[in-house]
């Protein structure tokens, strides 16, 4: 193959790389017209539990077949959150839908969002309990965020990088949407208690402790008040 012909496909490859990125972009930041809600969510590591390459691909077979069935239009995306993860960005999906669908494979939580404003508002919500633990309505994936080494996602293709600032406290909701806060039910310590008993468990996802360590720092707040 000659030089000519392999430049000329490089440069495709380069093109198809951010033409992914910038898709996956903006259907987050709602620009992309007929998308009122969306959902991420992968069927990996069941139960927040680390799980082999090949049981993992397995699932997530099983969930794309699944999201077929329904007639969900996706697109898929990848991340590192201690490990690596396959995940779907789902347009169009409800609520319930992808809290029913984080349950039927074990999840310990899944994103959805909601246009409001022009803007998706993003809630981190528990499937066990279908409660919303975390919200933000902004993305990031400026020059910081590339240079992250591990808890970003991305698009299919490439290698540029995105981030949901949730459980950052430089990026705290605002109260312009009306959104109630997240409800945490019984005594906060003994919540503190639970999610930190979490932490020391073995084989528990780097994503998982990840959560729970921001859940906690919630709750802490709330005992300072």
């Amino acid at each position: 193959m000659s030089m000519k012909i392999l430049m000329k496909n490089w440069n495709k490859y380069l093109l198809s790389e951010a033409t992914d990125f910038m898709n996956t972009i903006n259907t987050l930041v709602a620009k992309r017209e007929n998308i009122d809600t969306i959902g991420m969510m992968t069927a990996e590591n069941p139960q927040a539990q680390e799980t082999s390459p090949k049981d993992n691909a397995r699932l997530n077979a099983d969930l794309e077949k699944e999201l077929r069935g329904m007639n969900l239009g996706y697109r898929k995306i990848r991340g590192k959150f201690g490990n690596k993860e396959n995940s779907f960005l789902i347009p169009n999906i409800s609520k319930d839908e992808i809290i029913e669908l984080g349950k039927k494979y074990n999840q310990e939580s899944v994103i959805w969002g909601q246009k409001l404003d022009n803007k998706f508002v993003f809630e981190y919500i528990e499937c066990a309990t279908g409660e919303t633990t975390n919200t933000r309505d902004v993305v990031l994936y400026d020059e910081d965020i590339q240079a992250r080494e591990d808890f970003y996602s991305q698009s299919k293709k490439g290698p540029k990088k995105f981030v949901i600032p949730f459980f950052d406290d430089e990026y705290e909701m605002v109260s312009e949407h009306n959104l109630s806060n997240p409800k945490y039910d019984g005594l906060i310590v003994d919540q503190i208690n639970e999610r930190t008993k979490l932490l020391f468990e073995a084989n528990r996802t780097a994503k998982s402790k990840w959560y729970n360590r921001g859940i906690i720092k919630d709750l802490r707040k709330k005992t300072w008040k």
